[in-house]
């Protein structure tokens, strides 16, 4: 999607680690469902685990005259980068393809897990709510996968060890954060129920989430419109009569959603 010449700033500054990448697209812009604004070539330079996140000033801008911030939620990951070969033959690497950020937290309770390890290793696997679970009460296995399915939300702990020729190798932990609840309806608060036409109700909700945490972003649809994202408090113009159902909808960080209505009555 940013192509020159319209990037606004496109930087690297490699002894931080920051990448700075704005861009105008022409009128119309873009409408697609999904679309790549740009792509980051990176390098390791050592073995270890890294991760990539997007800073809080991070905006998507729609092309509707006022720059509204579109953006929900902006996902990092984390990485491990392993040197094949210089790896022990006691070392195993592990990957979730379901629940790949251990920071972020994920609206899903089936979690899968796929290690790596030396070809003639036993590995002993927990997983469990409770970071103190003793490895050895684990399941013993030669294969290289487990999937769980568990029914609270909460934080949960996967962790493995291998053993090659008698010989025990480091435990990993890799931890998963699941929130299967949806936040609370949002709490809508007007400055009047009952208007007329030409006045303006303020308008401001909130909502909370205990597991995740509630997105700063709402969306509102106000007399059946479309469904816009905004931030509280905004203000709705009143410019006909008749019942206008407002509808607020909240997200928590794990993607669930709950939702209210009320109702402002124009005279």
């Amino acid at each position: 999607i940013c192509q020159e010449p319209y990037f606004i700033e496109n930087s690297v500054d490699e002894e931080v680690g920051e990448i700075k990448i704005s861009c105008l697209i022409p009128s119309p812009g873009f409408s697609g469902s999904s679309g790549v604004i740009a792509n980051i070539l990176l390098q390791p330079i050592a073995t270890g685990t890294f991760s990539l996140s997007f800073d809080k000033e991070t905006r998507v801008l729609a092309n509707d005259g006022l720059g509204t911030n579109v953006l929900r939620d902006a996902v990092g990951g984390a990485y491990q980068i392993h040197d094949a070969t210089r790896r022990s033959k006691e070392d195993v690497i592990v990957f979730s393809p379901t629940h790949p950020d251990a920071d972020r937290w994920y609206n899903k309770n089936t979690v899968r897990f796929f290690w790596r390890g030396w070809p003639t290793a036993r590995f002993l696997y927990t997983f469990s709510s409770d970071p103190q679970t003793s490895i050895l009460t684990g399941t013993s296995t030669v294969d290289t996968s487990a999937i769980f399915m568990p029914k609270k939300s909460g934080t949960y702990y996967f962790s493995i060890l291998p053993t090659v020729d008698g010989i025990t190798g480091p435990v990993v932990t890799v931890p998963v954060k699941i929130d299967l609840d949806s936040p609370n309806p949002p709490k809508i608060m007007l400055s009047q129920s009952t208007a007329h036409v030409g006045d303006i109700v303020r308008v401001n909700f909130t909502s909370y989430d205990a597991m995740s945490g509630i997105s700063p972003i709402y969306y509102i649809s106000f007399d059946d419109s479309i469904l816009l994202p905004v931030k509280p408090p905004m203000y709705l113009p009143i410019t006909d009569r008749g019942d206008k159902k407002l509808l607020v909808r909240a997200f928590d960080k794990a993607g669930n959603i709950s939702e209210a209505t009320t109702t402002i009555i124009v005279r």
